[in-house]
């Protein structure tokens, strides 16, 4: 199963069905043997390598694949910059910066709390909502970082 997953193979518990099938047929034989039907007998095996592999550290994930060819992707890639380069390549690097921002969760209330027993666990708006904080991270094309700029969204109560 390592192997597989570090070659960057595709590993699901019916690619390891076909594995068991192939490499030890006597011990799907004698597994399907023991089912009263035939398909709640495939559905059975392929449950048990799920947990097999749960068991062995691995877990059920999304694949992240690209979403075209990469010789397409790297063509669009490619083309951007020249029309880039083309049309903002006079510019002086001081002048260009590359800026990008990401929100910063904080004060985050947990999930699940404790309270007397019968009693509900109710807690005030304020302590029910994570403050939130944007940070903005800036950089110049001739390598000069700019201090971090925070941004919050509390607004003033008067206060």
């Amino acid at each position: 199963m390592k192997d597989t997953r570090r070659d960057c193979e595709v590993l699901t518990a019916k690619i390891m069905a076909e594995f068991v099938r192939d490499q030890h047929p006597d011990w799907l034989q004698s597994y399907l043997e023991g089912k009263q039907d035939a398909a709640t007998s495939y559905e059975s095996l392929l449950r048990l390598l799920r947990r097999f592999a749960y068991r062995h550290g691995f877990v059920q994930r999304t694949s992240s694949g690209l979403k075209g060819k990469l010789s397409d992707l790297i063509g669009v890639r490619d083309e951007f910059a020249t029309a880039f380069k083309k049309r903002f390549g006079s510019y002086d690097a001081s002048w260009v910066y590359n800026t990008d921002e990401t929100g910063i969760y904080f004060d985050t209330p947990p999930s699940k709390m404790l309270s007397e027993k019968g009693k509900i666990a109710s807690i005030t708006a304020e302590q029910k909502y994570s403050a939130r904080l944007t940070a903005v991270c800036t950089i110049r094309v001739d390598g000069l970082k700019l201090p971090l700029l925070f941004i919050t969204g509390r607004k003033n109560r008067g206060e």
